[in-house]
């Protein structure tokens, strides 16, 4: 029983990285692909590659929309957590409502 909760313990702390240096490169990477169109990537998308830091997080979902880059680094029923980099710098309450700031330009966003 022990076991089985150790093996399983890491599959649902969901949370932000801490390290700034990961955070500024979410940001960076994440302005980049809104340079270009609006798109979906899934992870068993082969056809796009997406940035290395981004990359590296393991995404189930990326997506660029009006609002922004979101990155959903587990993706529930739930409606999934992960990143959102806004396409504007200070973006408004009601558009980060169930966001938490870890860094200049990076939101962690959790389900309702």
């Amino acid at each position: 029983m022990i076991a089985m909760i150790v093996l399983l313990a890491p599959t649902f702390c969901h949370g932000p990285t801490g390290n700034p240096t990961t955070l500024s490169a979410i940001r960076v990477e994440s302005r980049a692909l809104m340079q270009g169109p609006d798109f979906w990537w899934t992870a068993g998308n082969t056809d796009r590659r997406l940035p290395p830091t981004i990359a590296q997080l393991r995404p189930d979902i990326v997506s660029v929309v009006g609002d922004g880059v979101d990155i959903y680094a587990t993706n529930f029923f739930d409606g999934g957590w992960g990143y959102h980099v806004p396409r504007v710098p200070n973006p408004s309450p009601d558009t980060v409502f169930r966001h938490q700031k870890v860094a200049d330009g990076v939101y962690w966003f959790h389900p309702y």
